[in-house]
């Protein structure tokens, strides 16, 4: 007030900021508060003071800086004010609204550690540092968004007293803002005890960037102690991500970190083939990824079988049929010695299948799992069937062909298996006649019976097979005279069009520009139409396209209509 009182011409400058100062610290220690603080602002008196009065000078400051003497005592009076609790959190929120505009736009360079001590980056970590301080006092909920961006806070007296008040997640937030990564992930997994969280440890190590190779070895070394401590499902979460590390580079480290964990090899291979982002990354080798998980599952497979877990198997088994079938990224030649025993023969008719050996598949299933069931439902599922009008491919038919007959291959691998210590199965073959006689040859079929089958086990199958040739031949000979009657209506339409004429006389004109005709090229529609060739065409127009009706004309229009 009293410096408001005076003007320029009775004193200086500095003794009116000096009046203003000491009118403040005397309304600050009558505990006013809100307007000490606007006289503090306003005679622009160096923050570190203010913020001395509080306690909140960091030390790193006080060992460079100090206010003036001038000062001292009136410091003294104002931390007395300040001794009661309540009295002490309304004084701290006016000092947060005093250092917020007084705080530099954030840069990058602020986000650095500074060895420097010069008086401006002193007074931008004292600021920051007690602005931290007054938003854990009177506004927690915005303490981690201070600490996402930004900031000259002095580390070592932040630390402190976030340690205090058991602020992990503030302190791992305070390190994120120096990057100081590997400090924070330290805290995260317990080596900073007695802290650790496994959902901060996931989330810090998906935000990191795996293209980085200092960022990507912190990941590989810290995600150890994730896979350790928490279920697969939610500790592989830190893998995904757009920048995450190279996926065959993953695999090898779950297959270092967790080598007895396949259900974890598996999982991170699934999803990183069902992610469209992660099965696009520069480094994901498609063809490498199939085949890994396809040894993935033969190997938990082996794994479940020895363990008696047949829930497991089926499970499993179940995935690994549907994804042979489903992928075309591997090398299935290069897959079978994966499959060589009795408990994956199914699998390995699926690799015989993709090769195009389906001899070799039939074989599988029909005498090695003695399933004709199994052996039914892969020549139903891979069978090809020749379209009306197609003659056979010639024989003996060979690769993609073999489709066309495989029922009657199989019938054949039945009743002569290539392999001769392997008992014929008369029986299974007689049934596989029956079940689908419209999709084996008859005539071949009775060359191959042996002798001695006797009649009555054939006579289903023989009475079956002549109704489906004479309802064969019937619907062929509908057919065949319906394309006749068809050829003979568009034959005579033909002849009817042929007999029209056009004349043209001397005086006859276009129908489009209403110009005589002359001896131009014409251009005569079914319709009656006459027009010169190039009003047919104008402005890009089809000559099969009437240009006064805009009815379309084809051949077949022509003669049929």
């Amino acid at each position: 007030m009293l410096g408001n009182l005076l003007t320029p011409a009775d004193v200086s400058e500095n003794l009116m900021q000096h009046v203003n100062n000491m009118y403040a610290f005397n309304l600050f220690t009558n505990k006013k508060f809100k307007p000490a603080m606007r006289h503090f602002f306003e005679a622009n008196i160096d923050p570190r003071i203010v913020i001395k009065m509080f306690g909140m000078l960091p030390l790193s400051v006080s060992k460079h800086w100090s206010p003036p003497a001038r000062y001292e005592r009136c410091i003294q009076k104002a931390m007395v004010a300040l001794a009661e609790i309540q009295e002490k959190l309304e004084a701290t929120k006016q000092l947060r609204k005093l250092l917020k505009p007084l705080r530099p736009k954030p840069t990058l360079q602020a986000n650095q550690q500074h060895s420097e001590t010069s008086d401006s980056e002193m007074l931008k970590a004292s600021v920051d540092t007690a602005l931290l301080h007054c938003l854990l006092l009177t506004s927690e909920d915005e303490v981690k968004e201070f600490l996402s961006f930004p900031n000259s806070c002095v580390l070592d007296d932040c630390e402190r007293f976030l340690r205090q008040e058991a602020r992990w997640s503030d302190i791992v937030a305070l390190y994120r803002s120096k990057g100081m990564d590997r400090k924070a992930l330290e805290l995260l997994t317990g080596k900073a005890r007695p802290y650790s969280s496994v959902p901060g440890a996931i989330d810090y190590l998906r935000s990191l960037n795996g293209n980085d190779p200092s960022q990507k070895n912190l990941i590989l070394e810290f995600s150890v102690w994730v896979l350790n401590n928490a279920p697969h499902e939610q500790a592989l979460q830190m893998f995904y991500n757009e920048k995450c590390v190279a996926p065959l580079t993953v695999l090898n480290h779950l297959r270092n970190t967790l080598p007895n964990d396949l259900e974890a090899h598996a999982a991170y291979t699934q999803k990183v083939l069902s992610d469209p982002v992660l099965s696009k990354l520069p480094d994901c080798k498609m063809s490498a990824m199939h085949e890994t998980l396809i040894q993935t599952y033969v190997e938990l497979l082996k794994n479940y079988e020895k363990a008696g877990k047949q829930v497991k198997v089926a499970e499993v088994g179940t995935k690994l049929q549907a994804f042979l079938k489903a992928s075309d990224k591997y090398g299935a030649q290069a897959m079978k010695k994966h499959f060589n025993t009795p408990q994956f023969y199914k699998e390995m008719a699926i690799l015989h299948s993709k090769l195009e050996e389906h001899e070799e598949a039939l074989l599988v299933l029909s005498h090695g799992l003695k399933s004709i069931k199994d052996s039914v439902a892969y020549c139903d599922e891979e069978s090809l069937v020749l379209e009306m009008g197609k003659p056979m491919p010639p024989q003996p038919l060979k690769g993609k062909d073999q489709r066309y007959e495989l029922h009657f291959m199989l019938f054949r691998l039945l009743l002569q298996p290539s392999d001769k210590s392997i008992e014929p199965k008369v029986d299974d073959a007689l049934t596989l006649l029956k079940l689908h006689a419209d999709k084996i040859n008859c005539l071949k079929a009775l060359k191959m019976l042996p002798p001695h089958t006797k009649l009555h086990s054939i006579h289903e199958w023989i009475i079956k097979v002549l109704r489906d040739a004479s309802i064969k031949q019937r619907e062929t000979k509908v057919y065949m005279n319906l394309c006749k009657s068809e050829h003979h209506q568009v034959a005579v339409q033909r002849v009817i069009r042929q007999k029209e004429k056009c004349v043209v006389h001397p005086h006859t004109v276009c129908a489009v520009c209403k110009s005589k005709i002359g001896n131009s090229v014409i251009a005569y529609y079914p319709n009656k139409v006459l027009v010169h060739k190039s009003c047919a065409t104008k402005q890009g127009g089809s000559v099969n396209v009437c240009p006064v009706t805009k009815r379309a004309f084809s051949p077949l229009d022509d003669y049929c209509k």
